[in-house]
């Protein structure tokens, strides 16, 4: 039971030592550039280093990243893959080890809308020789190295300082050195579902010892990021005590009753997280969404299987009568003396109105005047619901939309099983937040 508790640039890859100049902010705009931030990846991969570029590139191949070229492809598609080459002097994270002091191979990679990689665009020199920097990426695999030495994949090349790709648009206080240690404190996504808050510990003692630092723009954002990731965690590692098929009375003043069936998720979506200037100092949630599917009819819910998420795109392909929802829960809970727990919180009704009730335009109304006054259904300050978790796993759910004039929408909900649906297993955190490619 819970308890408080991430911009592909057309064209031909360039070898050689020649340093040239890279694209330009706007130009990598137009390609979905993603908000600044270096991700950390998901599994012991992931590294830190502070290196200082040389002028050399070298033939580095996809290291697994993209396909075998094929006959068909466009030449650039085709191209070889270079890397430049970089003196380490310090690595972290939990690749460090495996980094020694020396030469390595960066590989610069682009990465499309849906954050999966794409060639480099520019030349494979993107960083000026004796530039030093701060540089996250993933240590490919022995077999994938360039000539036997470590090589990185770098997914984030635009965000480093040498490369001057992002100039006027990222606040640069840290040095290289300041911001490799604090690079190197951030967890991976595995580290982050294991144990959320433990995992930014290290992070967060950073930040709170250089509190001079905490507005740098590279600083302020992938802490933000990673206590953002480690409150979606903590909400997701266990599923919600409310999660269920509740059977829904919807009615308005002076209008009918209607009855309508939801069922949720198994465990929370993400967490609900205020404000900004605090996240880096986050120990809680404030709250949770859970995700649920909205029906007129009972037989009309999506199944409860295995198979889950192929059967509801086919479900919800056909006729509908209903659609998706959000049920906010406000954290923390709070227990009673007779052993029933108490939530605060919102059923969000406002975008399927229109389809579970198609002939009462007077409550789509009512609905939406209210959504409207607050927010579009992000009504947390004030949450107008109640749920009430009793000893015996019975819940209910009563909310009341107050409105001008004496009118009110009051929501009732009774669960009638404890059918949920399996939340999605690709359900990521900071790869949702940073758009972090390649896994």
């Amino acid at each position: 039971m819970l308890r408080s508790g991430i911009a592909a640039v057309v064209g031909v890859v360039l070898a050689g030592s020649a340093f040239a100049p890279l694209p330009t902010a706007s130009a990598l705009a137009v390609h979905c550039l993603r908000p600044p931030g270096i991700p950390p990846h998901d599994d012991d991969r992931h590294v830190v280093i502070l290196a200082t570029a040389e002028s050399d590139t070298v033939l580095a191949g996809r290291g697994g990243l993209l396909p075998p070229p094929r006959t068909g492809l466009s030449p650039w598609e085709r191209a070889p893959v270079y890397g430049l080459t970089a003196q380490v002097a310090r690595a972290g994270g939990p690749a460090g080890p495996q980094v020694p002091a020396g030469r390595v191979v960066l590989v610069p990679w682009s990465h499309d809308c849906g954050g999966y990689p794409v060639r480099w665009g520019a030349t494979a020199a993107w960083l000026p020789p004796g530039a030093t920097d701060a540089i996250v990426g993933r240590l490919r695999p022995p077999e994938h190295w360039a000539g036997g030495v470590p090589t990185i994949d770098v997914f984030r090349p635009e965000m480093v300082r040498g490369a001057g790709i992002l100039p006027g648009l990222v606040r640069w206080k840290a040095t290289p050195e300041e911001l490799f240690g604090f690079r190197a404190t951030i967890p991976t996504r595995a580290q982050l579902r294991a144990d959320p808050w433990g995992a930014v510990a290290a992070m967060q003692a950073w930040v709170r010892a250089h509190p001079e630092l905490t507005r740098d723009g590279s600083v302020l954002h992938d802490a933000s990021g990673a206590m953002r990731s480690a409150a979606h965690e903590s909400v997701r590692a266990a599923p919600s005590p409310l999660a269920g098929t509740y059977r829904v009375e919807v009615s308005r003043t002076g209008g009918p009753v209607h009855i309508i069936y939801m069922r949720t998720q198994q465990t929370p979506a993400s967490a609900v997280i205020y404000g900004d200037s605090a996240v880096p100092f986050l120990t809680a949630a404030a709250g949770y969404q859970l995700d649920m599917y909205i029906r007129a009819h009972e037989s009309r819910l999506p199944p409860v299987h295995p198979d889950l998420w192929a059967r509801i795109r086919r479900r919800i392909t056909g006729p509908r009568d209903g659609g998706d929802g959000t049920l906010h829960i406000q954290l923390p809970e709070v227990p009673r003396t007779d052993g029933t727990w108490m939530y605060s919180g919102h059923l969000s009704l406002w975008n399927v109105a229109h389809t579970l009730f198609p002939n009462d335009r007077q409550l789509q109304r009512w609905i939406s005047e209210w959504s409207e006054a607050h927010h579009r259904n992000m009504a947390f300050a004030d949450p107008p619901g109640e749920a009430a978790l009793r000893p015996a796993a019975s819940a209910e759910w009563t909310e009341i939309l107050q409105l001008p004039g004496g009118r009110a929408v009051t929501i009732r909900a009774v669960r009638i099983s404890g059918e949920a649906l399996p939340s999605p297993v690709d359900q990521s955190s900071y790869a949702d937040l940073v758009f972090a490619p390649g896994g």
